[in-house]
């Protein structure tokens, strides 16, 4: 039966996004928790909208349909060469080459390297979420492979954390509010508000000293009259630990 045609990997394809979806959006909350640690910011200003959930939704579906179609590529060209022979185990396939390029992509996101799908695979957990829902549904169920599902999300949850504190690491454009002589820098959303806090420009360094204001911006204006609200290029941004008294 034709590759293209094959009513088993429409299955698992179907089976894998709705996974991977489900495990993306939890795995988020680990992501955030990593995010807002970088800045001193505690879980209890976790913020997971519906914009979020569309956003996951539509990057895992795009990052699986990018694997599938890279591991039907691939093979139809190892077809095309006499002497390389195809095994008939496709999964096989499709699980060697996600497993490339997955630890490529954990590589150049480490590196903060810009390439053409960093939105999709770097600003969410979607690569430990398809990952894991690949073994999940791949691997059988049993007391011999539970520590092997067991491992993997552990890893999971590790990567997303990391990748959350990398992101915040690496950011490098952020809102700027100015007010008179201040000048604060947006950090996250957090319901419907801004979570700021001031930002020497100069020093690039951000003292813990963090504010909710409104995130609507007629409502804003209306509470600081003399503010100004632009992003900027800041360069990174190094978040200043909290003054603590023995």
């Amino acid at each position: 039966m034709s590759f293209l045609k094959d009513m088993s990997l429409k299955s698992f394809s179907i089976r894998w996004i709705i996974s991977s979806i489900i495990l993306c959006c939890i795995l988020n909350l680990f992501y955030s928790i990593g995010f807002l640690k970088y800045y001193n910011l505690d879980s209890t200003f976790i913020d997971f909208s519906l914009e979020d959930a569309k956003t996951i939704f539509i990057y895992v579906l795009i990052g699986a349909i990018i694997f599938i179609a890279l591991a039907m590529i691939i093979k139809l060209l190892f077809q095309g060469i006499p002497f390389v022979k195809i095994k008939k185990n496709e999964w096989s396939l499709l699980a060697l080459i996600l497993g490339i390029i997955f630890a490529l992509l954990v590589v150049l996101n480490e590196l903060d390297i810009n390439y053409l799908l960093r939105n999709i695979f770097g600003d969410y957990p979607t690569l430990p979420a398809l990952l894991v829902s690949f073994l999940l549904i791949m691997i059988k169920k049993n007391i011999r492979t539970l520590p092997i599902l067991a491992l993997a999300m552990f890893f999971s949850i590790a990567l997303a954390n990391h990748m959350g504190s990398t992101n915040a690491l690496h950011k490098e454009n952020y809102l700027i509010i100015k007010e008179k002589e201040k000048n604060y820098a947006v950090l996250s959303n957090y319901n419907d508000t801004y979570i700021i806090a001031p930002v020497n420009l100069k020093t690039k360094s951000i003292e813990p000293k963090f504010q909710l204001i409104d995130s609507d911006k007629d409502r804003l204006k209306d509470d600081m009259p003399d503010m100004s609200l632009s992003y900027e290029n800041t360069g990174r941004l190094k978040a200043r630990p909290p003054i603590t008294i023995n």
